[in-house]
């Protein structure tokens, strides 16, 4: 399995290498490979304090 990372151009730069993954900077529907299909995740954190 492979995959993208999209993150800011500064980011990209500076994210650790892993197996099967290539970091592109900018925006990622700039970088959005032809496929017959595409799996997208969102991953969302809220940290509440109260």
């Amino acid at each position: 399995m492979r995959g993208r990372r999209t993150e800011k151009r500064l980011e990209a730069h500076s994210a650790p290498e892993s197996t099967g993954v290539e970091h592109v900077g900018g925006s990622m529907f700039d970088h959005v490979p032809k496929a017959d299909g595409v799996y997208m995740t969102v991953s969302l954190t809220l940290e509440f304090i109260t």
